[in-house]
């Protein structure tokens, strides 16, 4: 099943790329205001004894400083589950955008991240929240320019967090929608 999701979002790309090209001469630039937003799916590792299928959301805001640097705040979101364990996620990170050709980019950021765990016991759920922790997130795309300021990016990306004491890695890919305006 995975597979053919793969498989699909690929093809759907590939499809949106021979059409952007057509708008590639008339562009507006990078710089200025921008506003994103990205879903995705993967997996969530944390502390060893938990490895789930995940989904992930977010939004990004920010500024282009140049063609090839943007500068944005992004949130990140998850969620993944088994039987008897929720857990939830969040963080806040300031990043940079950085465009290694035209389309081409890397997006590291740090911040701060939040856990919220749920556990069900005998019919009982308990929740717990953590304090905010430390967080890094890692996106890399290639970026498919639609119009004159909207493009669609299919990324690959890895989520470090360090809450009270446990690690959380997610990892996943996302499609990406961004406006420049």
């Amino acid at each position: 099943m995975k597979l053919h999701l793969f498989y699909i979002i690929a093809i759907v790309f590939n499809i949106i790329g021979l059409f952007s090209e057509s708008y590639a001469q008339n562009l507006d630039p990078r710089k200025g205001f921008v506003i994103g937003g990205n879903l995705g799916l993967g997996g969530t590792h944390f502390d060893e004894e938990f490895n789930q299928f995940a989904g992930f959301g977010g939004i990004l805001i920010g500024a282009g400083l140049t063609e090839k640097i943007l500068v944005m705040g992004e949130s990140f979101g998850g969620y993944s589950q088994d039987p008897d364990f929720d857990l939830r996620y969040f963080g806040l990170h300031g990043s940079t955008q950085i465009f290694i050709d035209d389309h081409l980019y890397l997006r590291p950021a740090i911040g701060f991240a939040y856990a919220e765990a749920k556990i069900n016991i005998f019919g009982t759920s308990l929740v717990a929240e953590s304090n905010w922790g430390f967080s890094s997130l890692l996106s890399g795309g290639y970026e498919f320019r639609m119009g004159k300021n909207f493009a669609l990016s299919p990324e690959g990306m890895l989520h470090y967090a360090r809450i009270e004491g446990s690690n959380v890695i997610n990892y996943g890919v996302r499609a990406s929608a961004v406006w420049y305006l």
